[in-house]
């Protein structure tokens, strides 16, 4: 879920800092950084998610995900234009047994199909912010790396 418009980052991350709270500190750092591709995540997400067979349970996959990482990576690879490794990511959870738990099956196309969706700028013009959206998009992600890199 994206993060809601009143989230004071900056406070929260001066605060940790000023009482010393170094986890805590960087936490809310890496947050702030990730924050503006929030959203791009998560609208990719319910679109894709919207298109999944009534079997499967939307809910409990998307808890997976989070507690996986799944959408904490796929939001620092856009936020640091990291085409290689938003690629990686369908590879690196395609054999996850508690994503096949909950879909019944290899989660490679859903996984590729997200990506997909994140690297693909159209669905920007719906947002609230388009332009914002198309500058954090950036072109290399829909080129890729080679895998020898």
């Amino acid at each position: 879920m994206p993060l809601p418009e009143d989230a004071d980052l900056e406070g929260a991350l001066r605060f940790a800092r000023e009482e010393g709270h170094a986890k805590a500190s960087e936490l809310y750092r890496m947050l702030a950084e990730t924050a503006p591709s929030i959203p791009i995540v998560s609208a990719a997400w319910a679109e894709i998610s919207a298109q999944l067979p009534a079997t499967v349970e939307r809910d409990r996959l998307q808890r997976q995900m989070v507690e996986m990482g799944v959408f904490a990576r796929l939001s620092s690879c856009l936020a640091e234009s990291d085409a290689g490794h938003i690629e990686d990511i369908v590879f690196d959870f395609a054999l996850h047994p508690g994503l096949i738990s909950v879909l019944g099956q290899q989660p490679t196309k859903l996984l590729a199909s997200l990506v997909k969706r994140i690297q693909g700028a159209s669905w920007c013009e719906d947002s609230r912010k388009p332009r914002e959206c198309r500058r954090r998009i950036n072109p290399k992600l829909s080129r890729g790396r080679s895998r020898g890199a």
